[in-house]
């Protein structure tokens, strides 16, 4: 008899995801699994919240909404950027906003990405599924 050897579960990336809106944090944690990803998911629902999160956890991606209470996603994003435990996070806002403004200033500030939040839930499954390439490049 033969002993099978089987592979060693992949070690779960953590990634932050902050939103004020619970329905769509669901929606990206059912996306990472759609795409069997193995992620570690932290949560805050605004920006003062994320920064006690990343006080505490250091996730290899930070998705993060631009409208929310306290502190807003641009606010949050350059406080990441201050902060040199944080500085080389890479970033992710989202928005329903397509407003070009809004994409400057995301790029200005040194998100990574900029998506505006899809209508459909396949499409929200595509996108996820384009971060396998940049969550693979960081490990």
């Amino acid at each position: 008899m033969t002993d099978a050897v089987s592979a060693p579960e992949p070690i779960p990336i953590p990634i932050l995801i902050v939103d004020d809106d619970p329905s769509e944090i669901e929606l990206l944690s059912l996306a990472f699994e759609e795409n069997h990803m193995a992620v570690t998911l932290h949560t805050a629902r605004d920006g003062k919240g994320a920064l006690i999160v990343l006080k505490g956890q250091q996730p290899r991606l930070a998705m993060i909404d631009i409208k929310m209470p306290l502190m807003n996603g641009f606010e949050l994003l350059q406080a990441i950027r201050a902060d040199p435990r944080t500085r080389g996070l890479t970033v992710i806002i989202m928005s329903t906003s397509g407003a070009e403004s809004d994409r400057r200033q995301a790029r200005e500030l040194g998100a990574v990405r900029y998506w505006q939040k899809p209508p459909h839930f396949h499409e929200l499954v595509a996108m996820v599924q384009e971060l396998k390439p940049l969550l693979s490049a960081s490990n």
